[in-house]
């Protein structure tokens, strides 16, 4: 995996934000009702938090959508530079394809 510096982000301001709401990794995995060993490995960047991890994040530590924008900014720098415009346009899509009939 590639690693970004939205990925440091991310695990940093899971740490503080942590550590600020007084939890242990392992209280914070009971909380996300993830594992402790994914939150260890989101913390120290061997491990690229999904959509979903980042939305527990932000419910549990009441950050505003602080931790689902970084995971967004994740997703856009880890992809090849060629498809980043594509896959952009791909996540903000809400229309289904309709194929149509010539």
């Amino acid at each position: 995996m590639e690693r970004s510096s939205m990925l440091d982000h991310f695990a940093e301001e899971m740490r503080l934000a942590r550590a600020a709401h007084g939890m242990s990794q392992a209280t914070l995995a009971e909380a996300l009702s993830y594992s402790g060993a994914l939150v260890a490995k989101v913390e120290t960047c061997e491990r690229r938090p999904s959509l979903d991890f980042a939305r527990r994040c932000d419910t549990v530590l009441a950050t505003d959508g602080r931790f689902e924008r970084i995971q967004k900014r994740i997703s856009r720098d880890t992809v090849v530079p060629w498809f980043r415009d594509w896959a952009g346009i791909e996540q903000e899509a809400t229309e289904p394809f309709r194929a149509s009939r010539w």
